[in-house]
C-alpha cells in the first residue's frame, strides 16, 4: 500500500510540473525568443530572469537576437523580474509579488494586475503603466523612460498637465486608463544620486487627441460660419 501511494504522490509531482495552477520552486530563465503567458502558475518565490537569444543572463549585448516576452495573466505570480536586452514583460493580471528590474533596452508594459513592490528602470528601458494596482515605488534611471497614461493627474495634490514631470521626486496621483487608481511616490533616481538622469511622462487616454482635434475643428468652423461635418 506504502508503494502505490508513493507512485501516486511521485506522479502528482511529475504532472504538476507541466500543467497550470501549480507553483514552481527554482529560478525561471527564458532567453530563447517565444512568447510565454503565465496563468495559474505561480513564481512567486523566485527571481525571473527574461531576455533576448544569443545573450548572456547578466550582461549587455551588442547584437541581440529574437526577444522573448512574458506575460503575467490571470491567477499567475512572479517574485522579482529582472529584464534584459530587448526582452518584454507584460501584466495584464496576476501578481507580481516582488521588484522589477529593467535594464538595457528592454519593456514594461502594465495594463493591469497586483505590481507589491518597487519597479526600477535603468540604461535604455522604456515602462508604460495604463493599469493595475501599484503599491511600490517607480525609480527612473539613466536613459530610461516610464509612461503613465490616464487622467486627472497631480504631485503632491498639486494638479500637473500632462507631458514630462520636472520634480525629482513626489507623490503621483490620478486615474489610470483602466480606470484604476495611482497613489506612487516616484523618483527621478538617476538626478539624485548625481548621474544621467531618467524620464518620467503623463500621456493622455486613448482617443482624448483625437476628440481635441475634433473640439478643435468645431471651433474653427463656427469661427468662419462653417457648417461643421457631422460625425
Amino acid at each position: 500500500m506504502n508503494l502505490k501511494l508513493s507512485i501516486m504522490a511521485l506522479f502528482v509531482v511529475c504532472l504538476s510540473s507541466v500543467v497550470g495552477g501549480v507553483s514552481h520552486a527554482a529560478d525561471y530563465h527564458r532567453y530563447d525568443g517565444v512568447s510565454y503567458l503565465l496563468e495559474h502558475e505561480m513564481f512567486a518565490a523566485d527571481s525571473f530572469y527574461i531576455g533576448s537569444v544569443g545573450c548572456e543572463l547578466f550582461l549587455a549585448c551588442a547584437n541581440p537576437g529574437a526577444p522573448t516576452e512574458v506575460e503575467v495573466g490571470e491567477g499567475g505570480a512572479v517574485g522579482t523580474v529582472y529584464l534584459r536586452h530587448t526582452a518584454s514583460f507584460l501584466v495584464s493580471a496576476g501578481t507580481v509579488n516582488d521588484y522589477i528590474h529593467a535594464y538595457h533596452a528592454g519593456y514594461v508594459g502594465i495594463s493591469g494586475g497586483n505590481l507589491l513592490n518597487d519597479l526600477y528602470a535603468y540604461d535604455n528601458a522604456s515602462v508604460w503603466i495604463g493599469g493595475g494596482n501599484l503599491s511600490g515605488d517607480l525609480y527612473a534611471y539613466s536613459t530610461s523612460l516610464i509612461e503613465i497614461e490616464g487622467r486627472d493627474f497631480a504631485v503632491n495634490d498639486v494638479p500637473v498637465a500632462l507631458g514630462e514631470i520636472d520634480d525629482l521626486t513626489g507623490v503621483l496621483t490620478g486615474t489610470l486608463t483602466s480606470g484604476e487608481s495611482i497613489d506612487t511616490v516616484f523618483y527621478h533616481a538617476g538626478a539624485l544620486e548625481g548621474s544621467v538622469n531618467g524620464t518620467i511622462v503623463l500621456v493622455p487616454e486613448p482617443g482624448l487627441h483625437a476628440m481635441q482635434a475634433a473640439a478643435l475643428i468645431l471651433l474653427l468652423c463656427l469661427s468662419r460660419g462653417l457648417p461643421a461635418a457631422r460625425t
